[in-house]
């Protein structure tokens, strides 16, 4: 029966060393996962700032041509 034990040890430590090698890389890919979305959130962000500052531009510019359009003397 003592033989029968070292191959179940060796069986059970396989699987210990299988499982955690699987947590492992679930682990890296979880904190991969979120650093790709914590990218994406800043990227999304910052393009929502350049679009903001496009659209404010734009409205300077219009009310710049209705300022000068209402300005201008006959």
């Amino acid at each position: 029966m003592k033989e029968y034990d070292g191959v179940l040890d060796d069986q059970v430590t396989k699987l210990r060393n299988a499982r955690n090698k699987t947590l492992a890389i679930i682990e890296a890919q979880e904190s991969a996962a979120i650093a790709q979305a914590k990218d994406n959130a800043r990227n999304l962000k910052e393009y929502n700032q350049l679009q903001f500052i496009a659209a404010c531009d734009a409205a300077k510019f219009l009310v710049g041509i209705v300022y000068k359009a209402e300005n201008m003397t006959p």
